[in-house]
């Protein structure tokens, strides 16, 4: 039986405060440097997980590489899958 996360990455990505236009939030996620995806890509996941933490906050969660929207790549990550918060 297949895992729900196969062809996924776990990965480490902090949140960043900013805002772009034409949405509603302002807490954003990105990968830490030094992994398999560049720190200027944008990672979907639950805002409400994202909110409830500090900004600068990191987390390891598993993602999958998008480009569903018809723009740039991004990563995404299901809300009901496990994550940790990681300490430096």
């Amino acid at each position: 039986m297949a895992m729900p996360w196969e062809h996924h990455h776990q990965i480490v990505v902090e949140s960043y405060s900013a805002r772009r236009a034409g949405s509603k939030s302002e807490v954003r996620l990105r990968p830490v440097a030094g992994q398999m995806f560049p720190t200027d890509m944008n990672v979907q996941w639950s805002r409400k997980l994202r909110n409830a933490h500090a900004v600068g906050t990191k987390f390891r969660i598993w993602v999958k590489e998008s480009d569903i929207k018809g723009g740039e790549a991004f990563l995404q990550s299901p809300w009901q899958w496990p994550y940790e918060v990681v300490q430096d």
